[in-house]
C-alpha cells in the first residue's frame, strides 16, 4: 500500500492567493471538457440501500463462506460477484492472466463503537495461489496496524486460531511483530492454500496512529491497514517483502487481490468502503451488515461515521461520491467536483478508470493532507475551508491520480517510493491546465515543485531521488526530493519531448504493467519506448541526471 503525503509546509503556506476551484457541469463540446451527467446532489446520513441477494449475509455468529475442510482439494472461489465492482466494459479484467492467481480474501468484521472507544472482532479466509515459481514452506502476513510497535499502546491487532487447509497451523511472529509467519506443508508452484484465522481490533485514539484509529470527537472511524494481508513475494527484491516500518512516507506494499467483506456496524453509521455494496441488512439489534465486493485492487479500507453527508456525480460511467461532515458541506460538495473532473481528465490522458465507483471521504488525518487507496481517497478535515481551497483541490487531484500510479500500476512503495509519487506529483498539472489555464498550470509547478526544489538546492541538501524511503531521516527532505525534484523530472521530460510523447509514455507504462508490480526498469523502458530508439541514450541521461544524481544546481 502506498501513502501520499501532501502536507507541504512552506509550499502551501506560501500560496496566499489560492485558486478558487470550479465545477464544470455542462456537457462537453470537445474531449478536453468534463462530462458530468448530473449535478451534485447532497444527502444526509445515507445508509446503504437494502438489496435482494442469494448470498447469505453474516448473522447469528455464522460465517458467510464455507470453511476449508481438511484433506480436501482446494479450488479458488468463483469471482462473478466481483465483476459488479467494475464498469461493464472492464468486467473482463477479472479474468486477465495477471489476475488469475491474485489472492482472494473473505472477511467478516463486527465493529463495536461505544462512546470514546471502538473495537472489532473478525474472521478471515485467504486463498493464496503460489505464483512465485518456487516451492514455499511458509508465507508471511502483514499485521500493518501493529507495525508502529508503539510501546505506550497495546497492540491494535491480535491474531488467533490460525488454520491452513482446515488444520491448526504453526505460526511465529516476525519482523518485530509487524508480520506473522505461517508454516506451510511444501506448497508447490501453482498450488492453492487456504489460510483461515480470527482476529480482534482495538482502535487507538487520535494522536497515537495516523491511519488506523477512531476519532470519537468527530465520530470518524478509519478502518485502514486493519486486516492480516499476505506479503508481496518478488524475486527482484529478494523474495518476501519484510521491510521495517518508517515514519517518513509510504509504509506498505500490496499486490492486486479480490475482496469480499461482510461489515457489521451500528446502524446509524454511513459505511464508505472501497468496493461496491451489494447488499445490506438490518439485524434487529441496532446493527446493520453490509456485503461489499471489490474488483482487482491492492487493499481493502473503509471509513464510518453517523455524521457523513454525501455529494454524488457521474464522471463518464463511474459514480463519484464525496463524503464529508455536515459542517464541511460547502467544500465537501466542491471536492466531489474536483474528484470527478480529475477522473475525467485522467481517463482522457491515460486509460479509462475501470471501476464502477470512486469515493472520497473526510477522514481523521492529522499530519497528512491526503491518502490514497484503490478506488477511494481520504482527505484531512483541515482542508475543508476557504483558506485551504488550493490545498484541497490539489490534494484531491493528486490522490485521484494515484488510481493509475499505484492503483492500476503497482510498485514498491518503500524501496521505490519515488516511482509512483514523482509521477503523481506532476500529472495534476494537466488538470489545472485543462480547467484553469496553461499559466495556472505553471504556477502550480512553481508552488508544488519548483519553489521547494530551489530551496533544497540553496540549502545544499540536494540528493538522489531514487532511494528507499527509509534513506531519509528528515520528512521535509523526503518531500522536497521525492515529490518536488522527482516531479520536475517529468516536467523536463515533457518539455523536451512534448505532450504526445509524454502521453505515449503513460499509456505504454499502463498497458505493460496494468494490475502488476512494476520495477524502476519497467518505468525507464516505457520512457525510452515513448521517445523512440534514437532517443534512448538521451532518456537514460535525463533519468540519471534527475533521479540518480546530485546535480540539481544545474537546474536551479
Amino acid at each position: 500500500m502506498s501513502v501520499v503525503i501532501l502536507l507541504m509546509g512552506l509550499l502551501l503556506t506560501a500560496c496566499g492567493d489560492s485558486v478558487q476551484p470550479s465545477i464544470t457541469t455542462n456537457p462537453a463540446t470537445t474531449t478536453l471538457n468534463p462530462v458530468i451527467s448530473r449535478p451534485i446532489t447532497t444527502t444526509a446520513n445515507v445508509n446503504p440501500t437494502t438489496l435482494s441477494s442469494t448470498t447469505p449475509i453474516v448473522s447469528s455468529g455464522k460465517l458467510p463462506w464455507q470453511p476449508a475442510i481438511p484433506n480436501q482439494t482446494i479450488t479458488r472461489p468463483n469471482l462473478s460477484q466481483q465483476e459488479k465492482a467494475m464498469l461493464p466494459a472492464y468486467s473482463g479484467d477479472i479474468r486477465l492472466p495477471q489476475n488469475q492467481t491474485a489472492p482472494i480474501y473473505n472477511l467478516a468484521l463486527q465493529l463495536d463503537i461505544n462512546g470514546e472507544v471502538a473495537s472489532g472482532s473478525a474472521s478471515e479466509q485467504l486463498f493464496f495461489t503460489n505464483d512465485t515459481g518456487t516451492t514455499l514452506d511458509s508465507l508471511y502476513l502483514w499485521l500493518w496496524a501493529n507495525a508502529p510497535n508503539d510501546p505506550t499502546y497495546r497492540k491494535p491487532l491480535e491474531v488467533s486460531n490460525v488454520r491452513v487447509n482446515g488444520l491448526s497451523a504453526v505460526t511465529s511472529p516476525a519482523n518485530g511483530g509487524a508480520q506473522l509467519k505461517v508454516n506451510l506443508n511444501s506448497l508447490s508452484p501453482g498450488a492453492t492454500v487456504v489460510i483461515e484465522l480470527d482476529f480482534t481490533l482495538d482502535f487507538p485514539p487520535p494522536g497515537k496512529y495516523e491511519y488506523f484509529k477512531y476519532d470519537a470527537a468527530n465520530q470518524l472511524l478509519s478502518l485502514t491497514f486493519w486486516y492480516p494481508q499476505v506479503a508481496v513475494y518478488d524475486t527482484r527484491y529478494g523474495g518476501w517483502d519484510s521491510h521495517s516500518y518508517n515514519v517518513q512516507g509510504d509504509i506498505t506494499n500490496s499486490r492486486v487481490s479480490f475482496f469480499n467483506l461482510w461489515l457489521t456496524a451500528p446502524v446509524e453509521n454511513v459505511v464508505v468502503a472501497n468496493g461496491k455494496i451489494l447488499d445490506a441488512k438490518d439485524n434487529g439489534d441496532g446493527s446493520r451488515t453490509s456485503w461489499i465486493v471489490t474488483g482487482p485492487v491492492r487493499d481493502l479500507v473503509a471509513t464510518l461515521s453517523p455524521r457523513y453527508q454525501s455529494a454524488t456525480l457521474k464522471a463518464g460511467e463511474t459514480l463519484v461520491t464525496g463524503y464529508y461532515l455536515e459542517r464541511d458541506n460547502v467544500w465537501g460538495e466542491r471536492a466531489a467536483g474536483f474528484a470527478a473532473n480529475a477522473l475525467l481528465t485522467y481517463n482522457d490522458l491515460f486509460v479509462v478508470y475501470p471501476y464502477a465507483e470512486f469515493k472520497m471521504a473526510e477522514a481523521p488525518l492529522a499530519s497528512l493532507g491526503g491518502f490514497e487507496f484503490p478506488t477511494m481517497i481520504l482527505i484531512t478535515p483541515r482542508y475543508y475551508n476557504d483558506s485551504a481551497a488550493l490545498s484541497l483541490e490539489y490534494a484531491v487531484v493528486h490522490e485521484t491520480a494515484h488510481q493509475w500510479w499505484y492503483g492500476l500500476v503497482g510498485s514498491d512503495q518503500v524501496q521505490d517510493a519515488w516511482q509512483d509519487e514523482s509521477l503523481t506529483q506532476y500529472v495534476p498539472i494537466f488538470y489545472f491546465e485543462r480547467f484553469k489555464s496553461k499559466a495556472e498550470g505553471q504556477r502550480i509547478v512553481s508552488l508544488y515543485m519548483l519553489n521547494g526544489f530551489r530551496n533544497l538546492i540553496d540549502s545544499g541538501q540536494d540528493d538522489i531521488v531514487a532511494q528507499p524511503v527509509y534513506a531519509w531521516k528528515d520528512f521535509n527532505l523526503y518531500l522536497q526530493l521525492v515529490y518536488n525534484k522527482g516531479g520536475l523530472f517529468y516536467q523536463a521530460f515533457r518539455k523536451a519531448y512534448g505532450d504526445e510523447v509524454f502521453l505515449r509514455f503513460t499509456r505504454t507504462y499502463l498497458e505493460r504493467n496494468r494490475y502488476r508490480f512494476a520495477a524502476p526498469a519497467d518505468l525507464l523502458d516505457a520512457l525510452k519506448f515513448a521517445a523512440g530508439t534514437r532517443q534512448e541514450e538521451a532518456i537514460i541521461e535525463l533519468y540519471r541526471h534527475w533521479m540518480q544524481a546530485k546535480e540539481g544546481a544545474q537546474d536551479r
